[in-house]
């Protein structure tokens, strides 16, 4: 397969990834919509770049670990990056997302977990967002 087709293959599921994220950046009102498409247009080129040759739609296991984008007391670096090029830190990141995020961009499937800590009590939310192909 050809990188081309590689980045056709894994469109959808990246699209579907920073959707989700932009859309949390996006409830805090805090950042501006010329920031967000900024950002989302930055994370889509990283994600990409960064799954190039870890992408596997006959195994979609294969390489999850890899394509996992995290936050837990650390931001995930692709995060990292796209919030740098809208003039945000990471410090500021944190206080804009959950404190635990776990994003699992496989091939033809996108899922999450968000883990809130409230007052001792731990609660989780775990999805899977729906992905959508364009077949014609």
């Amino acid at each position: 397969m050809s990188p081309g087709e590689e980045l056709i293959k894994m469109k959808t599921e990246i699209t579907t990834a920073v959707g989700f994220i932009t859309r949390l950046l996006r409830t805090t009102g805090l950042i501006s919509d010329e920031q967000l498409q900024h950002f989302t247009e930055s994370l889509e080129k990283a994600l990409a770049e960064h799954y190039r040759h870890h992408w596997f739609p006959h195994m979609p296991c294969k390489g999850s670990g890899y394509r996992c984008i995290r936050i837990n007391h650390k931001m995930d670096p692709l995060i990292a990056r796209a919030s740098n090029i809208i003039g945000l830190s990471s410090q500021q990141l944190f206080q804009l997302l959950p404190s635990e995020l776990t994003l699992w961009v496989d091939p033809f499937e996108v899922s999450y977990r968000i883990v809130k800590l409230q007052s001792r009590a731990i609660s989780t939310i775990s999805d899977y967002l729906e992905v959508r192909y364009n077949v014609k």
